[in-house]
């Protein structure tokens, strides 16, 4: 309808690095943290051990902007939204922002993958 959208997404590649209880460190936040969730021809894209494969891991990108832009965001507290997309027959993906009020930016904090209720 040739209306800029007001909403800012900022698709971050990871939002810090935290110590995790194994000695080692996580990604929290951004697109390296979900990466841990997902796989590309059987072999994890991060240090988890998900065997959801994604054609190619930029395709995380893509579905992160429909997840944000193009479904609606339900409120969480403490400044967070999530969002919900199809993905395969099976599963479906769940998607976390923050919102932050002082600049007006959302942020990607995760993306979950959920068995389908079919």
């Amino acid at each position: 309808d040739e209306k800029i959208n007001d909403q800012v997404l900022r698709i971050d590649l990871y939002r810090q690095i935290e110590p995790n209880c194994n000695g080692n460190f996580d990604f929290v936040g951004g697109i390296l943290h979900c990466f841990k969730h997902f796989s590309c021809n059987g072999r994890p894209l991060s240090t988890g051990n998900e065997t959801i494969d994604l054609r190619f891991p930029f395709d995380l990108v893509l579905m992160t902007i429909k997840g944000f832009f193009l479904t609606e965001l339900k409120m969480k507290p403490k400044n967070g939204f999530v969002s919900e997309i199809g993905f395969n027959y099976e599963h479906n993906l769940k998607f976390s922002f923050y919102h932050e009020t002082k600049t007006d930016v959302y942020f990607l904090n995760t993306i979950h993958i959920k068995k389908n209720n079919r």
